[in-house]
């Protein structure tokens, strides 16, 4: 039978791990185990820490896997004929275009044959509720339901049956077509893959139990087959579960309101808890936390957090707010200023690591350039939006060149972006963007692009071809994204800059992603387009392989609770933000989604 550990907050999950993995095993011993994380995030972290806690000497690192990003060929290699095969006919995952274009379609078909012409639709809201349907499929997918779960979703309140007769519709026409897509496609959603994945693990370590040992670290296991798997690991002899932070200060009462509230911070420890049947005070403290342990701010974080209803116990240990600070800003740039000098500060200590942690993208850009004006360049774990880059901006400000009539605004940002160039030298090239935008201001939309003083080797004429070949009203894809390509090489023809690199790697990808699948989706408005491109590149982000400050860090919720830094800011506590909105989506109401067994929403 397994052991089941806990490392408390003030120890820092990593950290402690690592030490202790380092102390009681051996090279060999080390190299043969495996530790399976929430996250490609949590591995990247969990390398670094072996890095810094092995200061230099060599090791043999321990298999690390996320629990998201399983491999079928290494399942294959160690498993059964049987598992090995079902591991490598697994259909490949669905690529975020091509489902999306795929849903689009069925949305698209939906609103003509079910709603018509009495409710106008726009290419833009058909795009909107096809991602309301992937998130529901996501959802469905990973807590191991089937489509046919939602016959059970129709409302018993007559207040709601106007409102069902349509999403209704919308949700049978999924049942019915999603499938046989998928079918056609030979593909299935990256929900469904890893589930099948996980699940086939399970199955793997049931038949042939490991002879090595199998640590699952720092996850609250709150997605089914995850469960399923900890259920599984619990079994090896050699298993062993870490849980991240599980509060040792409340008492039993306390744990059954926990055990009634989803939004609790414990409520997925506990969940995990129970389905491997044990109780709170049958976990272990892990072997390296056997030190001093910060009673006093232990016992107030538990306080803070104590579930609605809780009797009041007895004090154990003093409140510790020590070094504990409140700021309160009355704007988000006093805010990110705010953070950014505390970030600063904090790294003059020699060897202290300083981070923010918040789930505000917003905010974390803001900080990040904030901290550019003393040239630190911050590490953020999320990566950066594709529109926030250099090159995803041009992209941006392209697209609403392209049709017939340039708006005077919209060129005069596009001749001032540093990578607008026409082939001519920097200094060159910006001069003219300087003196076009003196001369378009004032111009408002009517513009002529002979008012420019062309530079020598960059005819007007070249522009005004284009945008007399500009297509009128809805286009196919693939037309809007020859047209956006021949653009930016015109604007930019240096392609080097504007395609490699992390950013440049990744926009070719959503490029790419966008080409293949283009025949799926109906002809778009340049409108429609443009706001297509917008979601590409405000969702997907890239990640810059060096240059950024080594004790310097933004960290999301999911990972910061595996580190431990000297100086932590918690940025953007506004109610609505941490945590964030519940959306339930427009397909049905809390008491619907728990009926049919999807989890609340306020879970997260």
């Amino acid at each position: 039978m397994g052991r089941v550990y806990n490392i408390p907050v003030s120890y820092g999950f990593s950290q402690a791990l690592v030490t202790t993995l380092l102390r009681d095993y051996d090279r060999q011993s080390l190299g043969h185990m495996e530790i399976y994380l929430p996250t490609q995030r949590a591995v990247r972290t969990l390398q670094g820490v072996f890095r810094d806690v092995a200061d230099g000497q060599a090791l043999f690192l321990p298999r690390l896997y996320a629990l998201g990003d399983l491999d079928a060929d290494e399942l294959a290699l160690g498993s059964t004929e049987m598992i090995g095969f079902t591991a490598l006919d697994l259909p490949p995952a669905m690529g975020t275009a091509q489902r999306l274009f795929l849903l689009s379609r069925l949305v698209d078909r939906a609103w003509d044959g079910l709603l018509g012409a009495s409710q106008p639709k726009s290419q833009t809201q058909v795009f909107a509720y096809a991602r309301t349907l992937a998130t529901l499929l996501d959802t469905l997918e990973t807590e191991g339901l089937d489509l046919s779960t939602l016959d059970k979703a129709a409302p018993t309140d007559p207040n709601l049956a106007g409102f069902w007769d349509q999403a209704a519709k919308f949700i049978a026409l999924v049942q019915e077509a999603w499938p046989a897509i998928e079918r056609e496609t030979g593909c299935i959603s990256p929900a469904m893959r890893r589930r099948r994945l996980l699940e086939l693990k399970a199955q793997q370590w049931q038949e042939r139990p490991p002879d090595h040992p199998i640590l699952l670290a720092g996850t609250t296991a709150t997605i089914p087959a995850v469960a399923s798997l900890a259920q599984v690991i619990h079994g090896l002899p050699q298993g062993q579960i870490i849980l991240p932070g599980l509060d040792l200060h409340l008492e039993a009462a306390s744990w059954d309101l926990v055990a009634k509230s989803p939004s609790h911070p414990q409520y997925g420890l506990l969940s995990l808890l129970i389905r491997l049947g044990l109780n709170p005070s049958d976990v272990d403290l892990w072997p390296g936390c056997s030190g001093h342990m910060d009673l006093g701010r232990h016992w107030t974080i538990s306080a803070a957090q104590r579930p609605v209803g809780a009797d009041r116990v007895p004090i154990h240990a003093p409140f510790d707010l020590s070094n504990l600070t409140l700021a309160e800003a009355k704007d988000p740039e006093q805010e990110a200023r705010a953070i950014a000098l505390f970030l600063r500060e904090a790294i003059e200590v020699p060897g202290a690591r300083a981070a923010l942690i918040t789930p505000d993208r917003d905010l974390a850009g803001r900080v990040a350039a904030e901290l550019r004006r003393w040239n630190l360049i911050i590490d953020d774990s999320a990566g950066k939006p594709l529109a926030a880059s250099l090159s995803g901006r041009l992209i941006q400000q392209s697209a609403a060149c392209l049709g017939p009539d340039i708006p005077t605004l919209s060129l005069s940002a596009l001749l001032l972006h540093p990578l607008t160039t026409f082939g001519l030298l920097p200094a060159q090239a910006r001069e003219f963007a300087h003196q076009s935008d003196l001369t378009l201001r004032g111009q408002g939309e009517s513009l002529c692009l002979d008012q420019l003083n062309w530079p020598e080797g960059v005819p007007a004429s070249a522009l005004k071809t284009f945008a007399h070949a500009a297509p009128s009203g809805a286009q196919p894809l693939s037309t809007w994204l020859d047209r956006h390509l021949a653009f930016l090489r015109m604007l930019c023809p240096d392609e080097a800059q504007l395609w490699t690199g992390p950013q440049g790697e990744a926009l070719a990808h959503v490029f790419e992603g966008l080409a293949a699948h283009a025949p799926v989706l109906p002809a778009l408005t340049l409108g429609a387009y443009k706001d297509l491109l917008d979601h590409f590149l405000v969702s997907e982000t890239y990640r810059p392989v060096f240059g950024t400050h080594s004790r310097l860090a933004i960290l999301g919720t999911l990972e910061a609770r595996l580190l431990k830094v000297e100086a932590v800011a918690l940025g953007g506590l506004n109610e609505g933000t941490w945590p964030k909105e519940t959306d339930v989506g427009p397909w049905m109401n809390r008491p619907k989604r728990a009926e049919i067994g999807l989890p609340s929403p306020e879970r997260k």
